[in-house]
């Protein structure tokens, strides 16, 4: 198992992991990645917000950038609560 790091970037620069995930190898990387930018998305898409940053810059201890993740092509994007229709 390694430790990963997943920074997260945006506007305001990189906000640092300091802690990071030990994962069995990049593929399990994405995996978590996958699963973390949905809850980011569905958490955004509840309340309206928007995402924490733009991507995940992934890095291994000794700090080297492993790879970049995006979380929307178009950077950070503001979500809405669904109108309601009545019928």
């Amino acid at each position: 198992m390694a430790n990963y790091f997943f920074h997260i970037s945006g506007d305001q620069g990189l906000d640092l992991d300091e802690f990071g995930i030990d994962l069995p190898d990049l593929e399990a990387v994405c995996d978590e990645a996958a699963m973390t930018i949905a809850g980011f998305a569905r958490d955004a898409a509840m309340t309206g917000g928007t995402l924490p940053g733009r991507a995940f810059e992934i890095c291994d201890d000794e700090g080297t950038h492993l790879l970049t993740i995006p979380f929307l092509s178009g950077g950070s994007k503001r979500f809405s609560q669904p109108a309601m229709r009545s019928e």
